[in-house]
């Protein structure tokens, strides 16, 4: 059973490969 903490955490892990993989495609 997730928590609000750990679904805070995920987003903030999903933004940074977002922001990672369009860095890279640069």
């Amino acid at each position: 059973e997730l928590t609000g903490l750990d679904l805070g955490n995920f987003d903030d892990r999903l933004l940074l490969y977002v922001a990672l993989q369009l860095d890279e495609e640069r």
